[in-house]
């Protein structure tokens, strides 16, 4: 700004005691910090510290001078003296009142001072916590609809440290630990701005896993149990480098360390009988439950850049990926109601592989009506796997059966990734988004399998023996475009298309015997058509109303090249094509009765059909056109907001859907139709009691009949339940940084479709203490 500033075009100082935190302080965080905080402020030129304003930004280092607000050139940007200068720019924000420049001016003259809002060398806050909770029924269902464990418990709800080493200087750590849940987290960070940073931290957490298998109410052991504390560990550890000097590349280089371990559920439930589940006479009932022991690791190495230039944003993100699979697994294959299972199968899995890939991107506001954004992916992955299946007896004994063996199995996968998106306007309040994308990917494996029968011990064994190769090779387009127009008064239009288009090629064969199975050779061309139309409206300021209205369509033609075919059976080689058609009807209301009256409604209808058609298969089906299934949903939800006075806030919310599911039974009778209702209610009510102590209280119901009547198998599928989830609690303030919570809780489960056998009620005391420094 070479011009001095003319003092006569800016309003006067205001004429009273300037403090920052009450009038300063709220100016710049709704007109400034957007652009002028943060890791990279526009103009390198900072507001959310003193040593940063006084500082100044790229050319100036008299953006602020205190004592002389007539001369910081900060006042004449935002009083808009400044041709291509003005603050907040167009577009980003409101100009300031004359009132807000008279506030900013006397602080300033009266020596830009921070005040009490001076950040303290050290802000320290932890919750310690405990608990108490006792179970009756069902425990093992309480800990996964739950997520914790009956008995005492506590730790730290979450904890934080940051100490302020400069001005621009600091250095963190934050998280929480809880017990017996393992569930912790520590994170840590030092940074120094217009520098880098150094960050770090440790989590994990526990998901519980119920032990029952289904239930059978004819049986006289009618559900049975593993006898095992299901749970699987989910974790990370991670470790960055940052560099983020001015007017250099952005730079993050990282590594982190993924796992799971532990052991969850399965859906595969054994079948249990008096006779051989390959009898024809056989009463079994697939009910005995099944667990998967996950052993799985990854470590990712990490690369990232970011930077502008001549207005562009680019942006190059790197990872290479070391993946690691172990998994053990024990189906039941027979079980006579005897103390242990008379055959199981024992399933070892094994996979690793390593995956390098890179994304670029670049997008730039070319124009004030005109943003494109453009990016390119690239992935390469290698690996290999192994797979061991044998058949065992209840004591862990070879017995007759298959004996599976696949090693030697190695897989190689490229992909490629395009895109390039516009957004275009306003023009007249009109406005347009539009993007398109391409994929490419290669896939190629090949490896060894024997699949033998009889007994390992006691040979011979018949085997068959062979090489098996595959391969996917997919192509694929997709289009995006958005349309919006706001001209209609309170009003706006939308309309959104989403496309795919996509061919695939499938190869499977085995070389060396090409006459039985895994032969196939299937090309597929697949059509994605998504359309969208709705408004929102609030043409009263106590009302809104939005509607849309979407469309679905998913198309999928094969082409059976080659296919395993003997004695008339060609699965899958018989589906000649399938088609998925979806609509969605959604409105939403919402109503402000009153300043304190608040209400909304919502209803949404989804209707989707499953249509396919098939070649004739001998003793299997007549072929032709089939409607395989059709889902039909309908889904009210209601809800309101009340505050009939300061201290009290209640808040409550009904929801009610109905779902359909029928599929073709085809001639079996136990294909029947998934049918019914959920109801669920969440209420919570706050009251302040004085202004240091508060009352909570929160009650959440819900119930199902959404179940499958299953007479010919007697097995009881889908799920019919009742559920209540009670809270009430009192937090006391004894001091700005010392408070107390004290929460009773209660929960109470019902399963009626198995006959109560999962039943469950809870009663838990919770106490957490905050403390806060400074």
């Amino acid at each position: 700004m070479a011009e001095p500033i003319d003092e006569s075009k800016l309003p006067p100082p205001a004429d009273r005691p300037i403090d920052f935190t009450r009038d300063v302080r709220p100016i710049f965080e709704n007109s400034c910090f957007r652009c002028h905080s943060g890791e990279r402020p526009k103009g390198h030129f900072r507001l959310d510290d003193r040593s940063s304003v006084l500082k100044g930004g790229d050319d100036n280092q008299d953006d602020i001078i205190p004592g002389n607000s007539a001369q910081s050139k900060l006042v004449a940007y935002i009083a808009q003296l400044v041709p291509d200068s003005e603050m907040p720019p167009n577009g980003k924000g409101e100009p300031l009142s004359r009132d807000q420049i008279s506030i900013l001016r006397a602080w300033i003259d009266q020596g830009a001072t921070w005040g009490s809002n001076s950040t303290p060398s050290i802000e320290f806050s932890i919750e310690p916590t405990v608990h108490w909770i006792s179970v009756s029924g069902d425990k093992g269902n309480f800990m996964e609809i739950e997520g914790t464990k009956e008995g005492w418990g506590g730790g730290a709800q979450s904890f934080s440290y940051i100490q302020h080493l400069a001005p621009d200087e600091t250095f963190s750590v934050e998280g929480h630990a809880l017990w017996p849940d393992n569930d912790y987290r520590v994170a840590l960070e030092l940074r120094k701005r217009e520098l880098g940073f150094v960050r770090g931290g440790f989590e994990v957490y526990r998901k519980y896993y119920d032990d029952n298998g289904a239930f059978a109410p004819t049986f006289p052991t009618n559900q049975y149990h593993l006898d095992r504390d299901l749970h699987l560990d989910t974790g990370r550890a991670w470790i960055d480098f940052g560099l983020t000097l001015p007017d250099r590349p952005q730079i993050v280089l990282g590594y982190e360390y993924q796992f799971r371990q532990g052991d969850e559920s399965t859906l595969q439930l054994g079948p249990v009988g008096t006779l051989s589940p390959y009898d024809p006479n056989s009463d079994n009932k697939r009910i005995y439950p099944a667990a998967k022991h996950i052993d799985e690791s990854i470590h990712i190495f990490k690369a990232d850049i970011s930077y502008t230039v001549g207005g562009w944003d680019l942006a190059d993100s790197a990872r290479v990926e070391l993946y690691r699979l172990q998994t053990v697994r024990w189906d039941v294959l027979q079980d006579s109601f005897g103390r242990v299972p008379d055959i199981v199968s024992r399933v070892a899995e094994h996979d690793d592989h390593v995956q390098g890939m890179n994304t670029a991107s670049a997008s730039k506001q070319v124009t004030d009506w005109w943003f494109v954004s453009g990016a390119y992916f690239y992935s390469h992955m290698e690996g290999g796997a192994s797979l061991q299946q044998n058949t065992l007896d209840g004591t862990g004994a070879f017995t007759d059966g298959t004996q599976w063996i696949a090693n030697n199995i190695v897989f190689d996968r490229e992909s490629h990734s395009a895109s390039v998106a516009n957004l275009l306007g306003p023009w007249s309040g009109f406005t347009a988004s539009i993007g398109v994308q391409g994929d490419w990917t290669h896939q190629h494996a090949s490896g060894f399998q024997d699949l033998s029968s009889g007994n390992p011990t006691t040979p011979p064994l018949t085997s068959d023996a062979s090489s098996i190769l595959g391969t996917l090779d997919s192509s694929s387009a997709r289009e995006n475009i958005s349309l919006r127009y706001t001209e209609i008064p309170y009003t706006v239009l939308y309309a959104e298309a989403k496309l795919r288009q996509e061919t695939m090629g499938r190869s499977e064969d085995r070389p060396d015997s090409p006459d039985v199975a895994f032969l196939r050779e299937t090309d597929a061309n697949i059509m994605n058509q998504d359309y969208r139309i709705g408004f929102n409206s609030s043409p009263w300021s106590r009302v809104s109303l939005n509607a849309s209205f979407r469309h679905s369509l998913e198309q999928t033609d094969y082409n059976q090249l080659k296919f395993f075919s003997a004695g008339g059976y060609s699965y899958p080689g018989f589906i000649l094509w399938r088609d998925i058609e979806g609509n969605q009807v959604e409105a939403r209301l919402v109503w402000r009765i009153a300043p304190w009256f608040r209400t909304t409604f919502t209803y949404r209808f989804q209707d989707t059909d499953y249509d396919a058609a098939t070649k004739g298969v001998d003793f299997v089906t007549p072929g032709g056109h089939v409607e395989a299934a059709r889902q039909q949903e309908h889904v009210f939800s209601a809800g309101a907001t009340i505050t009939p006075f300061s201290r009290l806030y209640l808040s409550t919310t009904f929801s009610y859907s109905a779902d359909r599911t029928a599929t073709l039974g085809n001639g079996a009778d136990s294909l029947v139709a998934y049918d019914g209702n959920i109801i669920s209610l969440l209420n919570t009510a706050t009251l302040a009691i004085n202004p240091k102590t508060d009352l909570r209280f929160s009650y959440n119901f819900s119930t199902s009949d959404y179940g499958q009547n299953d007479k010919t198998t007697g097995l009881p599928a889908g799920i019919e339940y009742e559920r209540h989830d009670l809270q009430a609690g009192v937090t006391h303030r004894f001091t700005k940084n010392v408070s107390t919570t004290f929460t009773y809780a209660f929960s109470q489960y019902r399963e009626p479709s198995n006959a109560s056998q999962n039943n469950y009620t809870a009663h838990g005391v919770f106490a957490t203490v905050t403390l806060a420094w400074p």
